[in-house]
């Protein structure tokens, strides 16, 4: 009898050992839920990947489709080349920042992130990049011509295609007055001020990069960014060693702390502008 009951203990001890075998491949297998704050600053957050280009706004696009929904609307011959010219240089310098985009990704390795239209209340970047060499900035600017500045004040001597001068001091701005030395200046002092009080010590390098083929730099006097040049003669490899440098985990935080800086801006803008449309809705129902 003896010989049985040992022969069930050591049967019953099988069946737990193999009940509890399944129960764990099975919660092995479960889908694992991770909440999304977590992905944010953690050692092991991956996102995004260095080396590629972390788009944060389309705002190019965004304004194409607004001209196209006005011109829908508008009939009016003025008006609409008005539209025209608008769509232009929007397309003019949606064309710059692709080929920046193609000139860096060609000379970069994994280590960097190329982050393109950051927003925030003093403007937009057109191009951001992070990593072991620190963090720079650009204002892509696609014109042709001879560029010049004297402080913050830009201008181009229009050209022909034989480079002969055909109008002179045409001025450089935006929509705002801004020149494009203002525009970089404006936005990256206030980044440098957001990423200081995240605990980021750093020093934007920003500067003007011109990429039309048929650019070329005139006088720069009392320029007050790092540095400017064309495409052409873009010197990325010595530009990278100025900055100050970061460690891997630093790029990926300071890329996720731009992101999501980015992400507030955008979201709170959203809801002004329904907080407005309401508000002028409430008061034509009146």
């Amino acid at each position: 009898m003896i010989w049985l009951w040992v022969l069930l203990a050591s049967l019953a001890a099988s069946a737990l050992f193999a009940v509890a075998a399944v129960i764990a491949r099975r919660y092995e297998q479960r889908p694992r839920v991770v909440k999304r704050d977590s992905l944010d600053c953690q050692s092991g957050d991956r996102r995004p990947l260095p080396g590629v280009v972390l788009p944060l706004s389309s705002h190019g696009e965004q304004m194409l489709a607004k001209i196209e929904r006005k011109r829908q609307s508008i009939y009016d011959t003025e008006l609409l080349e008005e539209l025209s010219v608008e769509e232009a240089k929007i397309r003019s310098g949606l064309e710059g920042e692709h080929l920046l985009d193609a000139f860096l990704k060609s000379r970069l390795d994994d280590k960097w992130v190329i982050v393109s239209g950051y927003r925030a209340h003093k403007g937009e970047i057109d191009r951001i990049l992070i990593g072991p060499g620190g963090i720079y900035a650009f204002e892509v600017k696609h014109l042709s011509g001879v560029i010049s500045c004297h402080g913050d004040l830009w201008w181009r001597d229009l050209t022909d295609r034989q480079g002969r001068v055909v109008k002179q001091g045409v001025p450089i701005e935006d929509n705002a007055g801004r020149s494009p030395s203002e525009q970089i200046n404006d936005a990256v002092n206030a980044l440098e001020r957001l990423l200081k009080k995240n605990g980021y010590q750093v020093s934007i390098v920003r500067g003007v990069v011109l990429t039309h083929p048929r650019a070329v730099i005139g006088r720069l006097d009392r320029i007050t960014v790092d540095f400017c040049f064309t495409l052409a003669t873009l010197p990325l490899d010595s530009l990278l060693r100025v900055g100050t440098p970061l460690t891997p985990e630093q790029v990926r935080k300071i890329a996720t702390s731009i992101r999501r800086h980015h992400e507030w801006f955008e979201r709170k803008t959203r809801e002004n502008l329904e907080r407005r449309f309401n508000r002028v809705t409430r008061i034509a129902r009146a």
